[in-house]
């Protein structure tokens, strides 16, 4: 019985540990038990998706950046990740059938390549593509973003406008120029 704060009594329905039937008292401690283990593992795990360096480095050509476009017989893309969720997850980054490099966290990627369909794809968990008619001299923007996993990040690739792109490109970093070889993230 339990007396409420209106003076009045009643029954809350809960047993009491010394009211369980034997052996139900036990179980419902592993039951705790195995929570309360599964939390500090949960957290850190997610310590680890939102901390961490992952590189940003870039297996094609890095254009001059000083210049709109370096070469005008070609377009400019710039493939931009300015998330710093999952900062230890390395994201693909693919035209077609050329791994381009792999995006850290507040970094962005940066290519020229000659006009026509090109298909830009993000790599992880799930593969994000987004198609991009290339025209000579001309830039186009693509944001990557980052979303939770089941096991690794997962991503979603979206053209967005020049205007939206150059505040985020001032938030990140450029890539670093590496060759595939020296990377095992890297599949040619």
């Amino acid at each position: 019985m339990v007396t409420f704060g209106n003076g009045l009594t009643g029954n809350t329905g809960r047993k009491l540990p010394a009211e369980t039937e034997a052996g139900q008292g036990e179980q419902a401690k592993g039951t705790i038990m195995k929570k309360s283990t599964l939390i500090p593992i949960g957290v850190c795990a997610l310590a680890l998706f939102v901390a961490g360096c992952a590189s940003n480095v870039q297996f094609v050509k890095i254009p001059n950046l000083q210049q709109r476009v370096e070469d005008p017989t070609k377009g400019r893309i710039y493939l931009i990740r300015p998330s710093v969720m999952g900062a230890a997850a390395s994201l693909e980054v693919w035209d077609g059938k050329q791994h381009i490099g792999n995006t850290g966290s507040q970094s962005f990627l940066c290519w020229e390549r000659p006009p026509g369909e090109a298909i830009i794809s993000g790599r992880e968990e799930n593969v994000s593509t987004v198609p991009v008619w290339v025209q000579a001299n001309e830039v186009y923007y693509i944001f990557q973003h980052l979303r939770v996993g089941w096991v690794q990040a997962r991503n979603e690739l979206e053209v967005i406008p020049a205007i939206e792109a150059t505040k985020l490109l001032k938030k990140c970093k450029p890539p670093k120029p590496g060759k595939c070889e020296d990377h095992p993230e890297c599949r040619q």
